[in-house]
């Protein structure tokens, strides 16, 4: 297996860890703060969408594939609207600070 590809699944597994962990994380807030889980979950996925695109999968010479799509598309569908959109605007923030090509 070519360590590029290998590299790439061992990201993906952690991305996939990540949401796990934020999703259950989000259990262990006290009763007097449940109205901020999604919130909270929104901020912790929000610094692994970061975290993804700040090392990006690097599929072939001037292709750069960031996942921040996919990943933005399961929060909405896994935890709603709000950590995705929380998600959604530190992601388009992270990506006018890095620029580039990308960037439109």
């Amino acid at each position: 297996m070519e360590n590029g590809i290998f590299r790439a699944l061992i990201n993906n597994g952690a991305v996939l860890l990540a949401l796990s962990a934020v999703f259950e994380t989000a259990y262990f807030l006290p009763a007097r703060y449940q109205r901020f889980k999604t919130v909270f979950s929104g901020i912790l996925i929000a610094g692994a969408c970061i975290a993804v695109m700040a090392a990006p999968f690097r599929i072939q010479s001037g292709i750069i594939f960031d996942t921040r799509s996919i990943l933005i598309s399961v929060t909405a569908l896994i935890f709603g609207p709000v950590p995705a959109s929380i998600t959604a605007a530190a992601a388009l923030a992270f990506r006018l600070f890095i620029g580039g090509i990308g960037t439109w």
